[in-house]
């Protein structure tokens, strides 16, 4: 099966990146992809919510939704884990083994392609070395602060979308 529920370790420590708003609540679903009950837990100011972990296809997501919260929080919110490599191939993941189109989703994020914030390693000659790469810049500062917790000789830094077309025209 493409759609499974896995346990949510995932998301420890890690941001989602929301991605996508479904078409479907959080129990059609359930029902339709055969999931599980979603768990449920009380979000501040928009009441209970419903989530779960799942691998569609081999990407992990997050699928929530507000049952009673505002107009439109009833459908199910999919996201990807802020440090996704590439947050346009996961939502593309996602429809092909969904079944669905773009058009057929209720709002896709703007702006989904590539991470654009790069977490670096300094050598001792100023040279920086690519770690990894996150969708947002609060991800990429805590991979960040984890490296130096881990390693206080070395020097660790991190590039956002304008420092690399500083760096690329300077």
């Amino acid at each position: 099966m493409s759609v499974q529920r896995i346990d949510g370790d995932r998301w420890d420590w890690v941001e989602p990146f929301w991605l996508c708003v479904l078409p479907w609540t959080s129990h059609e679903f359930e029902r339709r992809w055969a999931v599980g009950t979603f768990a449920e837990y009380q979000d501040d100011g928009l009441g209970v919510c419903r989530a779960a972990m799942l691998r569609i296809g081999a990407t992990a997501y997050l699928a929530q939704a507000h049952p009673h919260g505002p107009a439109g929080c009833e459908r199910v919110v999919l996201s990807a884990a802020a440090d996704s490599a590439d947050s346009r191939r996961d939502l593309d993941n996602a429809l092909a083994h969904l079944g669905l189109r773009e058009s057929d989703l209720g709002a896709v994020r703007a702006g989904l392609g590539p991470a654009r914030w790069r977490l670096s390693r300094v050598d001792d000659n100023g040279r920086e070395f690519e770690l990894a790469r996150c969708q947002t810049r609060s991800c990429a500062d805590h991979l960040c602060r984890t490296y130096t917790a881990k390693d206080h000789t070395r020097l660790y830094c991190v590039r956002g979308p304008t420092d690399e077309t500083a760096a690329a025209s300077g």
